[in-house]
């Protein structure tokens, strides 16, 4: 039970009245020992030891559930304690509470108890040590990396669960209504968001901040208990001012010399990132730069769906010969090449031969996936700028067109079929519109998600549009 318990991210801890060598060695003897963070055993009162507990690991009363057989044990816990919850061991229905408890919490792989494992050998360390608070950080290593745009596409699963259980330090107060995370981190037109990771010689703490600008106002600014007392909600505030401009400060922002604020692509940070991405498998993935992530929202599977954004996203200069590496790893691909039109792309060394032979490659090499190609606007008119040689968007669209004819998986969507209002394409003819991506996503989600039911509509019911 302890183990399932652990799988499905609910912690367990000891607070025992009794002498602790002789405690903790029949823990050990018992096998429990692994399955319990932070045990408490003292000759004290486990009223205030229950409630030291709880302030020590950071925790909510009304998030914690106290199981004894002693009724006095019970009550003076509950004293102590009012908000928390109490079960008497000897009550037949404590062992259905618990087991339903257990079958109802969601699964999350045990990473939660990874965390406190981590603040536990911290408590034990900090307890020993000989110094004030500051003196302990010093030598504590702290390391923070924040990750931005829509790169937190993978993480909306856990910003939105942070953000809407934290309390103590959601300076805002805000919330994120239930499973609208994917849109908050990828629509880059209207937000600016950052996951906070932190590590220190204890450990990874995961990712325990989130701060997100709408323009330029906080919207969001939350923080798990975990890292409390770190100051690391001031320096990221401190990101935030300097980056944005920011007066309206919840936190004071500070730089202490003591924390390292690392690149988001920090190796420590790389297995931290990839546990806290959304567990299932993906299939899917959006390659439309500071776009993806909206039209990856929109597609309406965030568990099957990967986004990217420059500086690792797609291009057909740096990338074509790694595209078989997206075959290996996806199902579907959604291509933006409407991104490849832009001569900064290719180092201002564009040529239509060289456009030409790296798309030749990347289709190549996408070979056995699905592949949808989102070309842009066509025009004699819009020249890809900066080049040798004048080339036009049609002149590449016709190109893209008569290239895909040779690959039965490359799939072509027009843009320009989704086109309702004079706004729904810039200037560049590179971007658009919110509501036109999310058009060209309901209209990808029923040929990909729901292909069978797509090719069994009436004509009047569904969009008819140049999918070749």
């Amino acid at each position: 039970m302890l183990e399932t318990s652990i799988q499905r991210g609910i912690v367990n801890s000891v607070v025992s009245k009794n002498d602790p060598l002789v405690a903790r060695a029949k823990l050990t003897e018992l096998g429990l020992m692994e399955f319990l963070v932070a045990p408490r055993i003292a000759f004290k009162p486990k009223g205030e030891m229950v409630k030291a507990q709880i302030e020590a690991l950071q925790l909510r009363e009304q998030n914690v559930l106290f199981v004894d057989d002693n009724p006095m044990n019970l009550n003076e816990v509950k004293f102590y304690c009012p908000k928390i919850k109490v079960l008497d061991a000897r009550d037949e229905s404590t062992d259905d509470f618990i087991e339903n408890l257990i079958s109802k919490s969601k699964e999350d792989g045990g990473k939660r108890h990874k965390n406190y494992e981590v603040l536990s050998r911290k408590m034990n360390d900090e307890a020993e040590f000989n110094g004030d608070n500051e003196a302990f950080l010093r030598q504590s290593g702290i390391k923070i990396a924040i990750v931005s745009g829509n790169h937190n596409f993978r993480f909306a699963h856990r910003i939105e669960e942070l953000v809407n259980r934290s309390n103590q330090m959601n300076f805002l107060k805000s919330r994120i209504p239930e499973g609208t995370g994917t849109f908050l981190v990828g629509d880059s037109y209207t937000y600016t968001p950052y996951s906070v990771f932190v590590r220190d010689r204890f450990g990874s703490y995961g990712l325990v901040g989130f701060a997100c600008l709408r323009g330029r106002k906080l919207i969001h600014f939350a923080f798990s208990c975990r890292i409390m007392n770190m100051k690391i909600e001031n320096v990221v505030m401190d990101m935030l001012v300097k980056k944005h401009g920011l007066t309206d400060c919840p936190v004071r922002p500070e730089n202490p010399d003591y924390i390292t604020v690392v690149g988001d692509r920090e190796w420590e940070f790389a297995a931290d990132m990839d546990g806290t991405a959304n567990a299932s498998a993906k299939d899917i993935m959006v390659m439309a730069n500071c776009q993806s992530g909206i039209i990856a929202h929109y597609l309406g599977a965030p568990d099957r769906t990967d986004a990217e954004q420059a500086p690792e996203s797609f291009s057909l200069r740096k990338s074509a010969h790694l595209a078989h590496k997206y075959a290996e790893k996806y199902d579907t691909l959604i291509y933006g090449i409407f991104v490849d039109y832009m001569a900064a792309y290719w180092g201002n060394k564009f040529t239509l031969a060289s456009f030409t032979s790296n798309l030749q490659i990347a289709f190549d090499g996408w070979a056995g996936v699905k592949v949808y190609v989102l070309l842009p606007p066509g025009s004699e008119h819009a020249v890809v700028e900066h080049t040798s040689e004048r080339t036009t968007f049609a002149d590449l669209n016709n190109l893209v067109v008569r290239l895909a004819e040779g690959h039965k998986n490359i799939h072509i969507v027009r843009l320009a079929d989704f086109v309702e209002e004079d706004n729904d394409v810039t200037a560049d003819l590179r971007h658009y519109s919110r509501t036109l991506l999310k058009r060209v996503s309901e209209h990808l989600r029923g040929l990909i998600l729901d292909p069978i039911a797509q090719l069994g509509q009436p004509a009047s019911q569904s969009r008819q549009m140049s999918v070749t």
